[in-house]
């Protein structure tokens, strides 16, 4: 399925499955998106998420029985659902542990 994300700035604002209807993502104050809605404003998927990110999404948070999938997690992040990781470009977030798997690739010079 093609889908394609609508950002105003940073921030992600929508999305579009190909043929189907827009859905508008609702965020935090981080810009961690915490909410799905159709058109009609129901929601579709929904996050809670807890500090570290362990808790799993709500793909049906209406009980219709239409399960959606939406991977976006903390910014800049996108949910493995295979490996239960994050997927940060350069490394993976492990929301169990509230830690990266890998060392920073940057190393100790990232700041200076």
């Amino acid at each position: 399925m093609k889908r394609e994300y609508l950002h105003l700035g940073n921030l992600p604002v929508a999305l579009v499955d190909l043929g189907s209807d827009i859905r508008y993502i609702h965020t935090d104050h981080l810009g961690t998106p915490r909410l799905v809605s159709d058109a009609l404003k129901h929601p579709v998927w929904a996050w809670q998420g807890e500090p570290f990110g362990a808790t799993q999404a709500n793909e049906d948070p209406e009980d219709s029985g239409a399960a959606y999938t939406f991977n976006l997690r903390f910014p800049g992040q996108y949910f493995d659902k295979e490996t239960g990781h994050h997927y940060n470009y350069f490394r993976d977030y492990d929301p169990a542990v509230g830690r990266y798997v890998q060392s920073d690739p940057i190393g100790l010079a990232g700041g200076d």
